[in-house]
């Protein structure tokens, strides 16, 4: 993964997280900062206001298979335009814009990572897509959430499920 995409990039989408990455142990890094760079790319796309919730379900959709490695190469190369195009451009912070443009370089680290590590991303960010998608869904028809079982539902997916990807990633990189 580039210097430029786990330095530059990183810090300039994190805010705050990006201070976090000095005290992980180095063999967790990247593992880290690409899972976080996938999710921020793809909550960029979910809180896209300016495109409808049936365009911003799609793109999600297709970003989520494409970190699966279940996108065929056209329709991976038709992501990417779109990305790079109608969706960094509606973005209002240049930064998260320039994290969708590199969105192809992102899923090629990921690709370059070891199939543990590629299998725990995947399964972080299936997650956290999954919440974003439910987002959508439900605010389209609903003012707020209906239970205590919506809320800690959503936001495991969306927040939680990033604690127990640390934790897997750890044992995974740093041995049990």
């Amino acid at each position: 993964m580039s210097e430029d995409l786990t330095t530059g990039l990183l810090k300039a989408v994190s805010r705050s997280f990006y201070l976090t990455m000095h005290w992980l142990p180095p063999a967790m890094r990247r593992g880290v900062s690409l899972g976080y760079l996938l999710a921020r790319a793809t909550d960029s796309v979910a809180d896209t206001s300016s495109a409808d919730a049936a365009r911003r379900l799609a793109v999600l959709e297709q970003m989520g298979e494409a970190v699966a490695g279940r996108l065929g190469a056209e329709a991976e190369a038709a992501l990417l335009a779109s990305l790079r195009g109608e969706m960094a451009d509606a973005q209002q912070n240049p930064a998260e814009a320039r994290l969708l443009r590199r969105f192809g370089e992102a899923l090629a680290a990921l690709r370059a990572c070891s199939a543990q590590e590629q299998a725990l991303v995947r399964q972080v960010l299936a997650t956290i897509v999954s919440g974003q998608r439910w987002d959508i869904e439900f605010f389209e028809t609903h003012a707020g959430v209906e239970s205590d079982e919506q809320t800690l539902d959503y936001t495991y997916r969306v927040a939680g499920c990033v604690g127990e990807f640390w934790t897997e990633l750890g044992y995974a990189t740093l041995g049990a």
